[in-house]
């Protein structure tokens, strides 16, 4: 008995130490690529041992350069700051100055796609130069005041230009022109134009921020709320609330219980306003009778003079009171109506109606979306029976990599 006790202590003791050298080997190891010499947790590169940094965050090596592969597309990490979380990203196709466009081409002209592993607090997707093709030069409208044409690929009828989009103010293409791809970049408040397609290169080319969480990655995929804790940098996060996708099906009841609890107020409201008038006229029809009846007048012949001064109020107040009871009741079913148009068949409202708000998941995307943009989509979303999340975004980017499609959305 005292060896299968023994045994089994050991063996328990064997495990913890196990698990506690493999965190340690996880957050300990590092290694190197290039310029970038700390690559450690939650950082690896493609070839490292199984216990170094987290799969998820994995680099490449190439021409000892350390590449990232995002959104899609590939970019070069420049600089890794452990302290405050973020990466300086370049395109690889932007690296070397040269005129062209991203390497992950997004497909959709109102979409962008986020990634559930880099959705930190300092993460902006408003910061983007839309690449826009057109079949007529547009240059001279006043539309395109902002647009910067991109020379190497303007040619044979076809024109391409360079919008920035630094505050992520709503875009329409012109009837001629459509959007054809996206590229992040840092926020320039003080620039809306570029003179030249060489300041728009330089832009390009000096990259940008993205910050990473590993504890906001965990919380999408456990379908969570990720929840800034702290301010002080570095930012720190916690998982906050269950998360559960609202189907169309709870949208519609959640707005008719919305309209049946208003329009049972509403009864409500107007019986009480119907039962105050009727005690008014009772006690108004009483003082008439009181004073038709001799009897009652020399009973009650002390309480004359305030059945009197009770009889004028009623009859200046009467038609004043059922006006007004009119109005409110008028008021209230414009108000319900008002209320019921703007929520019916609308997902958005409705996910900020039931507060489902913040970074959580999928629904974080109608935070950052822009009302505008979304609405075409939303309209589309309406003839399908999916969730509402996944049906407006469904489309925003098919093309992505198998071991990113489980984070990006």
């Amino acid at each position: 008995m005292r060896t299968v006790q023994y045994t089994s202590s050991l063996f328990c003791s064997l495990l913890i130490l196990l698990f506690f050298v493999q965190i340690q080997a996880q957050t300990n190891c590092w290694s190197s690529c290039g310029e970038i010499k700390n690559i450690s947790y939650p950082f690896r590169l493609k070839g490292d041992p199984s216990g170094c940094g987290d799969s998820d965050y994995e680099l490449s090596c190439v021409d000892n350069k350390p590449i990232l592969e995002i959104f899609p597309g590939k970019y070069y990490v420049r600089n890794i700051s452990y302290y405050d979380h973020t990466l300086r990203l370049v395109d690889v196709n932007f690296a070397n100055g040269t005129c062209g466009l991203p390497s992950g081409p997004v497909e959709t002209a109102n979409g962008f796609v986020r990634d559930a592993r880099f959705m930190g607090y300092g993460w902006n997707p408003g910061r983007r130069f839309r690449f826009v093709k057109c079949s007529t030069n547009i240059s001279s409208m006043p539309e395109a005041a902002n647009h910067t044409v991109v020379p190497c690929l303007t040619r044979n009828g076809t024109y391409v230009y360079a919008v920035y989009d630094g505050d992520y103010s709503y875009y329409e293409p012109q009837k001629s022109c459509s959007v054809i791809s996206l590229a992040p970049v840092d926020l320039r408040k003080d620039v809306t134009k570029f003179n030249s397609y060489e300041a728009v290169m330089e832009l390009l080319k000096a990259g940008f921020e993205v910050e990473w969480s590993v504890t906001c990655r965990d919380c999408s995929l456990a379908s969570k709320q990720c929840v800034v804790k702290s301010m002080d940098k570095p930012f720190t996060y916690i998982c906050k609330k269950e998360y559960k996708e609202l189907t169309r099906a709870e949208g519609n009841w959640i707005i008719a219980a919305i309209v049946v609890g208003g329009l049972i107020a509403l009864g409500i409201f107007i019986g009480i306003i119907v039962f105050v008038i009727r005690r008014c006229r009772r006690r108004r029809n009483a003082a008439d009778n009181t004073n038709k009846n001799p009897q009652n007048r020399i009973r009650f012949r002390f309480r004359d003079t305030d059945k009197e001064k009770h009889k004028r109020k009623m009859k200046s107040l009467g038609g004043l009171e059922i006006i007004l009871s009119s109005l409110l009741c008028l008021l209230l079913l414009f108000a319900l109506l008002k209320i019921f148009r703007k929520l019916w068949w609308s997902p958005i409202r409705l996910q900020n109606l039931v507060a489902l708000q913040g970074i959580k998941g999928p629904s974080y995307r109608f935070v950052h979306g822009n009302t505008k943009e979304i609405s075409s989509m939303q309209e589309e979303a309406m003839s399908r029976p999916k969730s509402l999340s996944h049906d407006i975004f469904s489309r925003v980017q098919p093309h992505i990599h198998l071991w990113t499609k489980k984070y990006v959305y």
